[in-house]
């Protein structure tokens, strides 16, 4: 559940109190937080840029266990952050305060109405989201160190967040990451923008993507071949039951429109380029994992691409583990308790004080 304290004044960092959900639009419309929303609820921030109101679930350490550290959570494409509540929980149990942001377009940000909506700016705002949870995670628990999680589009966010504001953070973990455009070489990317540009800016916007489709269907073609009714999330992960709980998630599975396509797109491809990924502290730790058979990281080459890229320019503090067999949602798989325990053990590894 939300929080149910009123006050709709925003502190130093943009952060407000969420209303319980008869008494805010965004809740009442969509659902109270899915199971798994966190002991301490969730919040709403305004966001410095325009005021919008963006969702954040919390999860605390139960009673008596050290709080050791901060982690904050950026979701993947066409999902929200109560997806992650089982990796959230692991994490609280290990005594870290866990946030995760609703992102533009998704979620109890968006609403039902908004899910896959976003402008020829959301990229950027999104990103300077991300950065004003950070400040507000930092402010509320100043004494311990913060880490950045992110997963498939999430963690090329999380990837931008450490090129412009690594300082702030005391590690970095990619999951299901990649070092360039999914689904697309560099010449087809540039051809895909140059003919997604007047739909993004004209009177169709608005629409669902074409681009965004046919890019996940190229990722899901080699997973669905001989099965017989492919539900087009075979890519995701090898386990029914969490697919089949992705499909029945009202907030899940929306398209992007064609602007907001645009902008993440290009988002994505500007990572790479030499001046920014020069931005990531040499010192900051960072953990890649990602499923071996993951198509969003090429099965690994994209990811391998990125790895020598940090390596050539000096970074030493870099693990890296490749789920065998994994697809492209290795908390969903049913390895999972695998990929908790690797994250742990790079927890204990780098906040052992």
């Amino acid at each position: 559940m939300s929080e149910t304290r009123r006050s709709e004044q925003p502190s130093a960092t943009g952060r407000t109190d969420a209303g319980q959900a008869r008494d805010n639009p965004s809740l009442a419309s969509s659902g109270t937080p899915p199971a798994g929303s966190g002991s301490d609820g969730g919040f709403f921030f305004l966001s410095s840029l325009d005021a919008a109101r963006v969702f954040v679930r919390k999860w605390l350490p139960p009673v008596g266990i050290r709080r050791r550290a901060t982690v904050q959570i950026t979701h993947g494409i066409s999902e929200h952050s109560g997806r992650y509540s089982r990796l959230a929980e692991f994490l609280a149990a290990h005594g870290a305060i866990v946030y995760a942001l609703d992102l533009r377009g998704h979620g109890l940000t968006a609403g039902p109405a908004g899910l896959g909506q976003g402008g020829l700016d959301t990229w950027d705002r999104m990103t300077a989201d991300i950065k004003q949870l950070s400040d507000i995670a930092l402010a509320e628990h100043p004494g311990l160190p913060l880490v950045a999680f992110g997963h498939s589009m999430g963690s090329a966010l999380v990837q931008s967040h450490i090129e412009r504001h690594g300082t702030l953070l005391a590690g970095a973990i990619l999951c299901g990451t990649m070092g360039a455009v999914p689904g697309l070489s560099e010449s087809e990317f540039a051809e895909a923008m140059r003919q997604l540009l007047p739909l993004a800016t004209g009177p169709e916007a608005d629409a669902p993507s074409e681009l965004f489709g046919s890019v996940i269907a190229s990722l899901n073609a080699p997973f669905a071949a001989g099965v017989p009714h492919p539900t087009g999330c075979e890519w995701q992960t090898s386990d029914a039951a969490e697919v089949q709980a992705f499909l029945d998630d009202p907030l899940c599975g929306k398209p992007f429109s064609n602007s907001m396509t645009y902008s993440v797109f290009q988002g994505f491809h500007s990572l790479w380029l030499p001046e920014n990924e020069a931005g990531v502290p040499l010192g900051l730790p960072l953990l890649i994992i990602a499923g071996a058979e993951d198509p969003v990281g090429g099965k690994t080459s994209s990811i391998q691409a990125l790895i020598a890229r940090y390596l050539a320019r000096g970074h030493r503090r870099l693990s890296v583990r490749f789920f065998e067999g994994g697809r492209h949602e290795i908390l969903n798989e049913p390895e999972k308790d695998q990929v908790h325990r690797e994250i742990g053990g790079w927890f204990a590894q780098h906040l052992n004080s």
